[in-house]
């Protein structure tokens, strides 16, 4: 007795399709502290001295101008690498026709400082980095550098934002002491 079975897919080629497909849809992102999304809310005013783009900034700064007690320094680092695998080696991988990354990979490394100065002595130091690793396939080439280098700078400035909020009442003792 043998069944035919037309119209009807098992789930195993769907859920393998849909692994092929989505190990190469978006970076895979490493951030140092990791970022606190419950961290408590809170604003340092601080002389700000940061010359690149706002959006980059920890946002629970807040611009005191010279009168203030504190000043706080930011500055980033991004770094750019990549390696492609040999044409050949590509051609005759049978992984690639089925869409699996075996193309290479692309990284971005984002490293973040924010110093937090009394007079001309740094009292405190926030450190936060994010490493971004994209895995390109045949059939999609996933986040360009700028899309990772973004996603980078937005994480690390989301993790010293969490560090300077738990860190409130050591700052907080920084801005009431003369």
């Amino acid at each position: 007795m043998s069944r035919e079975r037309a119209g009807r897919m098992g789930a195993g080629p769907v859920v393998a399709l849909l692994a092929m497909f989505l190990t190469g849809c978006a970076a895979e992102m490493l951030v140092q502290p990791a970022p606190d999304a419950a961290a408590p809310e809170f604003r340092l005013p601080a002389r700000i001295v940061y010359g690149g783009n706002r959006e980059y900034l920890p946002r629970n700064l807040t611009d005191g101008g010279s009168g203030a007690r504190l000043t706080v320094r930011y500055a980033y680092d991004v770094v750019h690498g990549g390696e492609r695998t040999n044409l050949f080696g590509v051609m005759f991988n049978p992984a690639a026709m089925l869409g699996l990354p075996v193309i290479g990979k692309d990284t971005v490394a984002v490293s973040g400082r924010l110093e937090v100065l009394r007079g001309e002595e740094v009292a405190k130091t926030y450190d936060a980095t994010a490493a971004l690793t994209n895995r390109p396939s045949l059939f999609y080439e996933g986040e360009t550098y700028t899309e990772m280098r973004r996603r980078g700078l937005l994480a690390v400035r989301d993790s010293i934002e969490s560090q300077v909020a738990r860190d409130r009442e050591s700052l907080g003792r920084l801005l009431g002491s003369d």
